[in-house]
């Protein structure tokens, strides 16, 4: 009996795509840790501030593709 080989995919080795191997797992460990960091050095008063800023910022991006897909549908064929 011949047990199967296991061939890795290529998003699985350490090749020059390594990067994307490094944000793979996080934990609840990593994110704690990451979320300490981060009031660290913003502190407590200025984090509804940026989370404010970051709701927008995403809000307007959507707003904007949305916008960019309607402007191609709207465009005449070139034929």
């Amino acid at each position: 009996m011949t047990l199967p080989t296991v061939v890795p995919d290529a998003g699985d080795l350490p090749v020059p795509g390594y990067t994307r191997l490094m944000f793979r797992n996080f934990g609840a460990g990593e994110i704690i840790l990451i979320l300490v960091v981060v009031m660290l050095l913003f502190g407590a008063t200025k984090l509804p501030q940026l989370a404010r800023s970051i709701g927008a910022s995403a809000k307007e991006f959507r707003k904007g593709v949305e916008e960019g897909i309607g402007d191609e549908d709207d465009e005449p064929d070139a034929d």
